[in-house]
């Protein structure tokens, strides 16, 4: 919808069937659903994704980690496959970071470990 609403002339939103049924309401009730088309399904088994070559690629990299979900493998399907090849396309955000952060839990530990 951000896209629609800043001027996209075409918005293809691809996520799991579960979250698409959800953005197709959503979508619908914005009365953004002739800008907006919503798929429903896994990016990386979709290779026939109507026709095109887009602009711009937006991701949503929040979550557990970059790396969940195959979202780099995910990301380079979709830039690969989509992404206009003249140097002029983009991707946003461009940048990710992983921070990473050990930690201890006791409990687990004595469990496991039984020392």
């Amino acid at each position: 919808m951000f896209a629609a609403r800043c001027g996209a002339r075409k918005v293809y939103a691809v996520d799991a069937e579960t979250v698409a049924i959800g953005a197709y309401e959503m979508i619908s009730s914005n009365d953004l659903s002739d800008v907006v088309t919503v798929i429903g399904g896994d990016l990386l088994s979709m290779r026939t994704l109507p026709s095109v070559v887009v602009d711009v690629i937006m991701f949503d990299c929040r979550g557990r980690c970059v790396l969940d979900e195959y979202l780099l493998k995910c990301l380079h399907h979709a830039r690969e496959m989509f992404l206009r090849g003249d140097g002029c396309g983009v991707m946003f955000p461009d940048v990710l970071d992983l921070s990473v952060c050990g930690f201890e839990n006791s409990a687990i530990h004595d469990d496991k470990v039984r020392l």
